[in-house]
């Protein structure tokens, strides 16, 4: 009997049979002298990637807020973090995600020993922290103050989201 191993999840294909779980099977061969041959073969699937490497399905960061990450792995797992330009180590279970706003989703995939691999999916949400000066001076050319208004990242929209009021005090 020979043994095949496959990953939770994923079909294996032998003599254009396709398993997607565990099974024993039989292949009958007949030679060119007209002896039959039995061939067994059983299929064991691999144990899956555990959900507990699921750290969160969803973060809501203030834009350009560095926020670090930790992946729980014990030896023979490997980690890829997708887009790799979004975190400051791309194969790293501990990194820094880098929020610029450009990245909704971002894709982690942890490989065992076995090759089996197994992806988990964290969306993104940004709020925009503003900046409103209290006071303006229209000397100071390029300055944050040198003009009233609500100030915040390039990537915010905040036509939508605040309304501002103006009381005069006399």
């Amino acid at each position: 009997m020979d043994v095949y191993e496959k990953c939770q999840n994923e079909p294996i294909t032998i003599r254009d049979r396709i398993y997607s779980e565990s099974a024993i099977d039989t292949f009958y061969f007949t030679n060119e002298f007209g002896c039959d041959s039995l061939y067994v073969i059983l299929i064991e699937e691999l144990l899956n990637i555990p959900d507990e490497l699921q750290i969160q399905g969803e973060l809501t960061l203030d834009i350009n807020e560095a926020f670090d990450l930790e992946v729980p792995l014990d030896e023979g797992y490997s980690i890829d973090w997708e887009p790799a330009a979004g975190v400051s180590c791309s194969n790293c279970a501990t990194t820094t995600l880098l929020t610029d706003g450009s990245i909704d989703v971002l894709t982690y995939t942890i490989t065992d020993s076995n090759f089996c691999s197994r992806t988990f999916t964290i969306n993104l949400y940004y709020t925009c922290p503003v900046y409103i000066p209290n006071v303006i001076s229209l000397r100071e050319s390029g300055s944050i103050n040198a003009s009233f208004g609500v100030h915040s990242h390039i990537s915010c929209d905040l036509s939508d989201e605040y309304e501002m009021y103006m009381y005069d005090r006399c």
